[in-house]
């Protein structure tokens, strides 16, 4: 969410501060927007500041973790990409949104028919499981 319209240099500056100060998501859905605005206003775009604090929040009302790309993007501020990177972070599978749009053209989905998972699959079928990491 911090990478939204952001470089990752400018988010790398402020990136360990930020989770010192708030290490769980309880801490940032009790954080007051007002303190984090003036935190993240080097990226730009404060108003993710609101967004955060609403992902925070709908995060601990969860009564499990997200499994799977689908749970992910019902979170406030997740989209495509954010969840394509954390699902790459918790399974072996690394396909980023950009990758999708390739492999799509590659395997003759048209019309940007195949969801993510089924254009990832379809390509991870292909290739053994120890090149995962390498399509990226």
């Amino acid at each position: 969410m911090l990478l939204q319209r952001s470089r990752l240099g400018s988010v790398a500056k402020l990136y360990s501060k930020f989770f010192w100060l708030w290490q769980k998501p309880e801490e940032l859905r009790n954080a007051d927007t007002l303190k984090i605005e003036p935190f993240i206003e080097p990226l730009g775009f404060k108003a993710r500041a609101t967004l955060i604090n609403m992902m925070a929040t709908a995060w601990c009302e969860r009564q499990t973790i997200p499994q799977n790309s689908y749970e992910l993007q019902e979170l406030p501020g997740i989209g495509p990409y954010a969840t394509a990177m954390a699902m790459s972070w918790g399974t072996d599978s690394c396909v980023d949104s950009v990758s999708v749009r390739v492999l799509r053209r590659f395997h003759g989905y048209e019309n940007n028919t195949g969801t993510p998972d089924e254009v990832a699959s379809k390509v991870y079928s292909q290739v053994f499981k120890s090149q995962w990491r390498n399509l990226d």
